[in-house]
C-alpha cells in the first residue's frame, strides 16, 4: 500500500511539471513579443561610441549634439580618447521612427541612426573637415557702462572664413551675443559692448564658426564702481527778458558721488540771477545782453572730491511790455 502511494504522488508530480513545459512552449513566443511592444514609448535612448576626425580623435570635451528630426537633443562630450557618451551618459528623447542625427563641435557626421524607446545603441561617428580655433583675451576700455572685448582667431580649420563673435553676460551662461564679424584669416579681433551696471562683474568668451565652432576660454571683467563725474544740462541755457522773473534753471549732473554742490567758477551771471549750491539758476534780471560764464559741480566722494566744469551763457533781451495806447485826434 506504501508502495502504491508513492507511486501515485511521483506520477503526479511528473504530469504536473510536464504540463507547465508544455503551457511555456505555447506561450512563450507570445510573452516574448508582447513584452517587446509594451516598452514605454517614453524611454530615451541611448547612444555611445567613439569620434574619429581627418586627423584621429577630436580634443577633449568636444561637444557632440544630437538631433531628432532635425531639431536640437540632448548632448554630451568627449574624452581625451574621443569617445562619447560614457560620461556623461547621452540619453535622446524622442518618439519611435524618429531620425537621430549628430554634429561633432558643430560638423556634422556621416552617421544617422533610428530612435527606439529605451534602445542602446553603439555609434561610432566620423566628420570630416576641422572646426576653427580662437583665443580669449583680456577685455581693455573698461569704465562703468562699457568695455572693449577682445579675442584671437589662431586657426580657420578647413573653412575659408570664419564668423567671430563674442558670448558675455553676468555668468558663464552668458547670454548675450556681440555682432558676427567675418575674417577670412587668423589674428585678433573686438567688440564694444555698453549699457553695463557699475561695479558689476562679467563672463565673456570669444566664439568662432567655420566648418564646426570653436570657443575661447571663459574670462571676466568688472566695470568700475561709479561712473566719471559729467555736467549733462545743454548749453547756452534758455533765453530770459529785463524785468520779468527768470524760469529757474536746475542744473543736471551724472556720475561721481552724489550729492553734487555747484557754483560759478568764472565769468558773470546777469544782474539780478544767482546759482545756489543746489544747482538753481534763478531771479529777475535787471540788464540786457549776452553773459558767458563757467559753472562748476563737486560731488561729495571721500577723501578726494570729483569737480566737472562747463562754460555756460544766458542771453537776456528787452521786455515787450503792454501795447502803447492808441490816440486818436479830438
Amino acid at each position: 500500500m506504501i508502495v502504491k502511494l508513492k507511486l501515485k504522488e511521483r506520477w503526479g508530480w511528473s504530469l504536473g511539471l510536464g504540463l507547465l513545459l508544455a503551457l511555456c512552449l505555447i506561450l512563450g513566443p507570445a510573452i516574448s513579443t508582447a513584452g517587446a511592444d509594451d516598452i514605454p514609448p517614453g524611454l530615451p535612448h541611448r547612444f555611445y561610441g567613439t569620434v574619429t576626425t581627418d586627423g584621429g580623435p577630436p580634443s577633449a570635451g568636444t561637444t557632440v549634439q544630437a538631433y531628432v528630426n532635425g531639431t536640437a537633443a540632448e548632448s554630451t562630450s568627449t574624452d581625451s580618447e574621443g569617445k562619447y557618451g560614457y560620461d556623461p551618459v547621452l540619453l535622446v528623447s524622442g518618439s519611435p521612427g524618429q531620425t537621430v542625427t549628430f554634429r561633432v563641435g558643430g560638423i556634422l557626421a556621416t552617421q544617422s541612426a533610428t530612435f527606439e524607446a529605451g534602445g542602446i545603441t553603439q555609434l561610432n561617428l566620423t566628420i570630416s573637415g576641422t572646426p576653427p580655433t580662437v583665443q580669449t583675451n583680456a577685455a581693455t576700455n573698461i569704465t562703468c557702462t562699457t568695455a572693449t572685448l577682445n579675442g584671437n582667431l589662431t586657426s580657420r580649420g578647413t573653412a575659408s572664413s570664419v564668423q567671430v563673435s563674442f558670448e558675455w553676460g553676468l555668468t558663464d551662461a552668458y547670454g548675450n551675443t556681440t555682432t558676427p564679424q567675418t575674417k577670412n584669416s587668423t589674428g585678433t579681433f573686438s567688440a564694444n559692448i555698453s549699457g553695463l551696471t557699475p561695479g558689476q562683474t562679467y563672463h565673456f568668451r570669444a566664439k568662432a564658426v567655420g566648418v564646426g565652432t570653436g570657443y575661447g576660454s571663459d574670462l571676466s571683467f568688472t566695470t568700475t564702481p561709479s561712473c566719471g563725474l559729467d555736467i549733462v544740462t545743454a548749453c547756452p541755457l534758455p533765453p530770459g527778458q529785463k524785468g520779468q522773473p527768470y524760469s529757474p534753471v536746475t542744473l543736471q549732473a551724472t556720475g561721481g558721488t552724489p550729492s553734487y554742490t555747484w557754483s560759478k567758477a568764472s565769468g558773470s551771471l546777469p544782474t539780478g540771477l544767482s546759482l545756489s549750491t543746489g544747482g538753481v539758476i534763478s531771479g529777475t534780471p535787471t540788464v540786457t545782453g549776452t553773459f558767458s560764464f563757467t559753472i562748476k559741480v563737486t560731488d561729495s566722494a571721500t577723501p578726494t572730491h570729483a569737480t566737472k566744469e562747463k562754460a555756460c551763457s544766458i542771453t537776456i533781451t528787452i521786455s515787450s511790455g503792454p501795447p502803447a495806447p492808441i490816440r486818436t485826434a479830438p
